[in-house]
């Protein structure tokens, strides 16, 4: 493959390719198939490869994940709050995608479906929901009301404004735990 494009492509996308991204690079399915069996690169999911042997940044996963997962993918939830600033890196990556889509299913990969398009931020170059849909996935998966105070407490001291959660909470249909 042309080295600019494929040293672009890692450069943009935290070390991680898809395989039509470097056929369309101009690579061959042999050569990519050489870098794999060599132990050069892995294989993350289906279609999607991390270009070194090492150990996977976390930022990495969730390129991948996203790349896998495929157009309109975003990364929300627990992962969205880890981009945030105001959770630990979770171990499983969450996306959440349009509503009528199937992607296949990953081992370490949560996907969440939402018929409502959420407001999408770029947090260190990964498509991610704004801090209030963050907040508010959280709030309404939370297992309790202590959770989800919590939550609402951490992002606030991050410097996610109140009255943005607020008015994202009015403009959708769904929520729960809406009180």
């Amino acid at each position: 493959p042309d080295p600019g494009v494929l040293a672009a492509l890692r450069a943009r996308q935290h070390d991680v390719v898809t395989v039509a991204q470097l056929l369309g690079a101009g690579a061959d399915r042999a050569w990519i198939h050489r870098q794999v069996a060599a132990g050069h690169w892995r294989r993350l999911h289906l279609g999607v490869l991390v270009t070194h042997s090492g150990p996977v940044a976390w930022a990495s996963r969730g390129r991948a994940a996203l790349l896998s997962a495929g157009a309109g993918a975003v990364l929300s939830h627990a992962s969205a709050a880890y981009l945030h600033g105001w959770a630990p890196a979770p171990s499983r990556i969450e996306v959440l995608i349009p509503h009528g889509r199937r992607p296949r299913t990953r081992t370490d990969v949560t996907i969440r479906r939402r018929r409502e398009a959420p407001v999408v931020r770029r947090v260190r170059g990964l498509a991610v929901t704004a801090a209030p849909d963050t907040v508010l996935d959280l709030v309404a998966g939370a297992g309790g009301d202590d959770d989800a105070l919590g939550w609402v407490c951490a992002a606030v001291r991050a410097g996610t404004p109140p009255g943005a959660v607020v008015a994202r909470a009015a403009s959708r249909q769904r929520l729960a735990r809406r009180g």
